[in-house]
């Protein structure tokens, strides 16, 4: 089930290998959830998943250990016991450790706000610029996993993982523009983000967060910028009710209306004409928007 959600080669897995660092993200969890419960007549739920990612884990949930094979219990017993390979704590994150995603989200940990994929990885010394990445309503930082390898050299993709998706599921989102900005900045100013020269890309409602927060970073007076990328969205000044041709999608409509008014505007995603896939997706366009 992991390597048909994930569309990769079964043998290219590791059993201790995080869902969500393998490029998993929150509707492919949802995905793999129903997956499992065809195949298994059982699956864990989101929240189970989200802090016991491995196929490892997952299959010990499940109650089949003896199925997983001598190697991949080994790998399960590691990742249990130790703490440094919690997602918080992941090689793939970059930011202040916490104590995995439970502890993060009780507020015993602090967010690891950058995301990489498990194959993004680039050598250190070799980078020249930063490309810090934030992605649109309802997604989180899988939406750039794989632009690692489209890259120049020299250039390396940060992907932002905001609250409430992939490995920070577990913790609210956020309902204010000002806080958001102000928390964001902090979290990425805490990571190192802004120590070198790089740029921000945002897309669509990630493009007006690119925006907000390189006016926050102006204000602050640290290091802007070299470009700020803005992607399908209309600038600032021509936001609003009254400039949108499609009029608003509300967040307080009932379902039904919401997802007519979301594929009108967006067109029909066939992930998510599952209603599986909506339930879990609904309260997250709907915070965000």
């Amino acid at each position: 089930a992991f390597a048909r959600i994930l569309r990769v080669a079964p043998d290219s897995l590791s059993m201790n290998a995080s869902f969500f660092d393998l490029g998993g993200g929150s509707m492919g969890a949802v995905r793999l959830i129903n997956s499992l419960q065809r195949d298994h007549r059982r699956a864990p739920t989101i929240l189970e998943l989200s802090n016991r990612p491995s196929i490892a884990e997952v299959a010990a949930m499940l109650g089949e250990e003896a199925n997983v094979g001598e190697e991949g219990l080994r790998a399960k017993t590691s990742h249990a016991a130790s703490p440094s390979v919690g997602r918080d704590a992941s090689p793939h994150g970059l930011g202040r450790k916490g104590g995995g995603a439970a502890g993060a989200a009780g507020g015993g940990g602090a967010p690891v706000v950058i995301q990489k994929g498990v194959h993004d990885h680039v050598d250190a010394s070799r980078v020249r610029v930063k490309l810090i990445c934030i992605p649109q309503a309802g997604m989180g930082s899988w939406c750039f996993h794989g632009w690692q390898s489209e890259m120049p050299e020299g250039i390396e993709v940060l992907p932002v993982e905001l609250p409430g998706r992939g490995a920070r599921a577990m913790q609210p989102t956020w309902r204010e523009w000002p806080t958001m900005i102000k928390e964001l900045c902090d979290e990425l100013q805490a990571a190192g983000c802004f120590d070198t020269r790089y740029c921000l890309l945002g897309h669509s409602l990630g493009g007006w967060i690119a925006h907000e927060l390189a006016r926050e970073l102006s204000s602050r007076g640290v290091r802007l910028p070299e470009l700020c990328i803005i992607a399908s969205i209309r600038a600032p000044c021509v936001g609003g009710a009254s400039h949108d041709p499609d009029g608003p999608i509300t967040h307080l409509q009932p379902s039904s209306a919401f997802w007519e008014e979301f594929f009108l505007r967006y067109g029909r995603n066939p992930d998510l004409l599952d209603d599986g896939l909506q339930a879990f997706v609904e309260p997250l366009l709907r915070s965000d928007l």
